[in-house]
């Protein structure tokens, strides 16, 4: 791959982890005025909601530092080309680039000690470390799930990270004196969606779902029989105020 082509292979992939950035920290943002619901909401939802909510937020902020983790290497390797220098990051320490049988570079993220700590018992976590693998002549094929559509216009090498670092929000700090949160609307499955990820909830036509969250990329955030996760818009009807839950 030339060095053109390869630099806008790597503005297109970094665009693309920019907008699954932004779509998982909405996604968290939900999930964290869920946990207050059903922190201060007696007799919400299964009596398990509340440990449910805790592993999504854990593998939210993981694949945060994952994505996040992606974004420094391709924004380094844009660097390279331009012969700027390299940026730095709070996760550089936590990366370690080797190569591996065939000589190929790949580098291993490993989950921080602070996001560990947040959690408690680390063995029970979901997610202890991810592989950030790349191949150097080919850069263009991100090692995640696209989850759906997004805007496509942002084009910032900004970082988010202090959303989920060791200054920002903790599993402790997620408890607050706000109102109990309330579902925004009502829903009812019209087909059935099997998840694709630890984080999408499972539809079965009838299923009557509590909308907490509607966000712009068509993945809504709600509640159904004890379990909570997102869902796709696409699958649901929205039902009239006057039907009340069962």
């Amino acid at each position: 791959m030339n060095r053109e082509r390869r630099k806008q292979a790597l503005i297109k992939l970094s665009h693309l982890i920019k907008q699954d950035v932004d779509r998982e920290r909405k996604s968290k943002h939900g999930l964290e005025n869920l946990s207050r619901a059903i922190k201060q909401t007696p007799n919400f939802g299964a009596e398990d909601s509340n440990q449910t909510v805790a592993e999504k937020l854990y593998h939210m902020k993981s694949m945060l530092t994952y994505l996040e983790g992606a974004r420094y290497k391709v924004q380094n390797a844009l660097a390279e080309l331009d012969s700027r220098p390299k940026t730095g990051h709070p996760l550089a320490p936590h990366i370690t680039i080797t190569r591996d049988k065939s000589g190929l570079q790949q580098s291993i993220l490993k989950v921080p000690l602070w996001l560990k700590e947040q959690w408690g018992e680390t063995e029970q976590s979901p997610i202890s470390e991810k592989s950030l693998k790349s191949n150097k002549s080919d850069q263009n094929e991100p090692d995640w799930n696209d989850r759906g559509t997004a805007d496509g216009n942002s084009n910032q090498p900004d970082s988010d990270f202090d959303e989920f670092s060791s200054q920002g929000s903790s599993a402790g700090g997620l408890c607050t004196d706000d109102s109990p949160v309330q579902p925004i609307a009502h829903c009812k499955a019209l087909y059935a969606y099997t998840p694709n990820l630890s984080d999408e909830l499972a539809l079965h036509p009838g299923d009557i779902l509590s909308v907490y969250r509607q966000q712009d990329d068509g993945w809504w955030l709600g509640e159904c029989n004890g379990s909570v996760g997102i869902f796709p818009a696409t699958y649901v009807e929205t039902l009239p105020l006057n039907v009340i839950k069962c």
